[in-house]
């Protein structure tokens, strides 16, 4: 009896042929999976150095702890930094995980992942910016004063002092408008110069009435 090959015969093939090859890759696809963990690390290695109470802990977390062994305790950086010239000349490259023991706002003790054992800033950037002149354009331009009660426009504020500062966004700011009282002479009567010429120049200043158009005077009451 012949076997006729038809449309549905090849189909059922094909499917049956999936289907074995499916059941094979799921009973060895243990094989292909990656085991996340490195092959060449050597488990005795030390991978976390936790900071507490200035004092310095290597600890092996694949380890049982042991007083003196597991972790081993480092009293400062120096001494840690020679353990690890130690290691690097027996050949022994430890990765370690940098933590720092803390507290938050409510006294609850927490641990810090630090990006180095060096770091202490709390993740604020450790990078010091350039100083900046007071003559220099850029020192002007992020100095700018914030003119708290008028609309910023030049159409209607040319020429004018600027508001007061409801924001307290100028406080400690040596801000543009301070550079226009430092006196050009090598003193100056103003108190809050950086060249003053002290308290007794000042006085003397007064003395000599240059600052008579600035005087303000009180006229008592007259009596009916």
């Amino acid at each position: 009896m012949a076997f006729k090959i038809t449309f549905d015969n090849v189909k059922i093939l094909v499917i049956a042929c999936f289907t074995l090859l499916g059941l094979y890759y799921y009973v060895n696809s243990y094989k292909y999976y990656e085991t996340m963990e490195n092959a060449g690390s050597n488990k005795r290695c030390p991978n976390m150095l936790i900071e507490k109470d200035g004092a310095y802990y290597l600890y092996n977390s694949n380890l049982a702890v042991v007083p003196g062994v597991n972790p081993i305790q480092f009293k400062n950086l120096e001494d840690y930094s020679e353990f690890i010239e130690w290691q690097n000349s027996q050949k022994i490259h430890c990765p370690v995980l940098y933590l720092q023991y803390s507290t938050d706002t409510q006294n609850n003790e927490l641990i810090q992942v630090k990006p180095s054992i060096f770091e202490n800033q709390g993740g604020l950037p450790s990078i010091e910016r350039d100083p900046l002149t007071k003559d220099s354009e850029k020192y002007i331009e992020e100095n700018k004063i914030l003119d708290a009660t008028l609309d910023n426009s030049k159409e209607f504020n040319k020429n004018s002092y600027q508001g007061i500062d409801v924001q307290n966004q100028d406080i400690g700011l040596d801000n543009p408008i301070d550079k226009m009282f430092y006196s050009t002479e090598s003193k100056s009567v103003n108190p809050m110069d950086p060249n003053w010429g002290g308290k007794q120049y000042t006085e003397k200043a007064v003395e000599n009435c240059e600052f008579k158009d600035r005087y303000v005077y009180k006229h008592p009451p007259a009596l009916m």
